[in-house]
């Protein structure tokens, strides 16, 4: 099996298609996570000990599905299914907890086609908080420009930006990133504030032309700063960033 994002293959009995795992979920991203959750449901897998698919990181986007206007609610619909008698065994921790912990992130769910209501509150980031790694440059703060040009090891920093706070306060937020990735495989997000951990991340490959990255912000004073860095494996980054600005969702008087 290949393709963009392909799931590993499997052999299951047809005795695991109920009459539930059959009625369409209605979801249109996750697809195969539902199904193989609900088989595990049923029984215990067995590992084959051989390679089952084939995962080409050649194509441009990937699948696109964390940027999917219904990414939340089709994530919903499977905590809902898989509530009760069809929650696999090996989920731990309580139904209940886990369902509410996933709904607190209901706030960072952006639909995409309303950003273009948002106010643009901040643009580019802070020259003397963000730092540029070698071969890397800051070029233009105040528009958000930079570029990474150099050879990094694996999970590197090429740039790590401070972005500039925004003027008017909102109840949520995103930063827009336009880039384009002209060599190699990077990850672009936003640190915590502690910078140990990401707020989000995203994987981007080589494309032409450039690409958009929208990233939610619950809460800008837990935001830390916007990075590009490397992939998992060593590797020569050739990245341009366009433009780095920040919108928030008009105040509701």
């Amino acid at each position: 099996m290949t393709g963009a994002f392909a799931s590993n293959c499997f052999v299951a009995s047809r005795d695991l298609l109920h009459q539930n795992l059959l009625t369409n979920p209605g979801i249109e991203t996750a697809t195969d996570t539902y199904l193989i959750l609900m088989l595990l449901a049923q029984t215990e897998s067995r590992f084959s000990f051989a390679a089952t698919s084939v995962f080409d990181r050649s194509a441009p986007n990937q699948s696109g599905f964390a940027e999917h206007p219904r990414r939340f609610e089709d994530e919903l619909a499977i905590q809902l299914r898989i509530f009760g008698r069809y929650r696999p065994p090996f989920l731990s921790g309580d139904a209940w907890t886990a369902l509410a912990a996933f709904w607190t992130k209901r706030t960072q769910a952006i639909d995409i086609a309303l950003l273009s209501a948002w106010d643009q509150v901040g643009k580019g980031y802070n020259r003397r908080l963000s730092r540029a790694g070698k071969g890397s440059r800051l070029i233009s703060p105040r528009m958000g420009k930079a570029t990474v040009l150099a050879r990094l090891k694996p999970w590197e920093y090429g740039v790590e930006l401070h972005l500039n706070r925004p003027k008017n306060d909102s109840a949520r937020y995103a930063a827009v990133a336009e880039l384009v990735v002209k060599k190699g495989v990077i990850g672009v997000g936003i640190l915590t504030l502690e910078e140990n951990d990401f707020l989000f991340r995203k994987m981007l490959v080589q494309q032409t032309g450039a690409q958009t990255v929208r990233i939610p912000i619950a809460d800008f004073t837990r935001a830390g700063r916007f990075v590009i860095q490397n992939w998992d494996t060593y590797g020569e980054l050739q990245v341009e960033l366009l433009s780095l600005r920040l919108l928030a969702e008009p105040n509701r008087r």
